[in-house]
């Protein structure tokens, strides 16, 4: 496969919040090394809302992106609940980016936790800039899962690209819990987790030298809790970016997801990828809804 990258369409999602201005710095810092066509959108509700103060606001965020070289900027102000609007919308872009108030828990809460209900919905990679993000510009780093989902390498490795960075991929192993009589089936020997481990991250890898062969990569297996290591590990990265199958935020929570607790606990932007399965569940979705509206 050709290392070329295409033009990307990126759309942000924007408020007069401090997290949201963050988004816009990392997608100032995206064009200015790989020019893109960017589309601001600012979703309101119907009560309590200001949309001639909306429109200032975007027309600032404008100007300020007007000084990416070869980038397109333009904006739209929609009513609507924010979490339905930047899904919807971002059904014809390649990138969502929004941003997420981490060191303000209880305003997110109230918010009604975009930043977890947005990436578990959204049909395109999506990524959660942090209000505490310290503008670090260190490698890609790619979280690499057992089911080795191949959205989520191309996306890490066409980040990197379009940056001129290198991509870490990370596996994390966990060594298995003693039972209660603290003994460990054979099945859960540590040495079989590790290895297991280890042949992921080699298939990883040989893929991304396959379809990527200029990018340059490192790879790195690790032991611990995964979610803690990836946080740890990307603390001087560019971007985290992780995989995803489900669709509901619940079922993430409940599920101990990977993407759920980075999106909550990372300083580093995460970007979380929807798998095949999940694209191909909204394409379905959308075909049936069309049926549905049909005369």
């Amino acid at each position: 496969m050709s290392d070329s990258i295409e033009r990307q369409h990126i759309l942000v999602g924007v408020d007069h919040h401090d997290a949201n201005n963050r988004a816009v710095d990392w997608v100032v810092e995206a064009a200015r090394t790989s020019p893109c066509d960017i589309e601001l959108i600012t979703a309101m509700d119907s009560t309590g809302s200001d949309p001639i103060a909306a429109e200032e606001h975007l027309a600032q965020v404008r100007r300020r992106l007007a000084g990416c070289a070869g980038s397109t900027v333009r904006s739209e102000l929609r009513f609507g609940d924010a979490a339905t609007v930047l899904v919807d919308a971002a059904r014809r872009a390649q990138l969502l980016v929004i941003g997420s108030r981490r060191d303000h828990p209880v305003r997110t809460a109230l918010d009604g936790w975009l930043p977890e209900r947005i990436p578990t919905q959204s049909t395109v990679p999506t990524v959660v800039v942090p209000s505490d993000w310290s503008g670090e510009t260190g490698d890609v780093v790619h979280g690499v899962d057992d089911d080795i989902a191949v959205p989520a390498l191309d996306a890490a490795a066409r980040a990197a690209l379009r940056r001129g960075l290198g991509l870490v991929l990370v596996r994390v192993w966990r060594a298995p819990s003693t039972d209660e009589g603290g003994m460990l089936a054979a099945l859960g020997d540590p040495a079989r987790h590790e290895e297991h481990g280890r042949r992921v991250l080699d298939d990883a890898t040989r893929i991304i030298s396959v379809r990527f062969p200029a990018l340059r990569t490192s790879a790195l297996l690790l032991e611990g809790v995964p979610g803690k290591v990836l946080a740890s590990i990307a603390v001087s990265a560019t971007l985290i970016v992780i995989g995803r199958n489900h669709r509901t935020t619940l079922g993430g929570a409940l599920g101990g997801s990977v993407a759920h607790r980075l999106v909550q606990d990372s300083q580093t932007p995460v970007c979380v990828v929807p798998g095949t399965t999940a694209i191909e569940r909204a394409q379905l979705s959308d075909a049936d809804a069309l049926e549905r509206s049909a005369p």
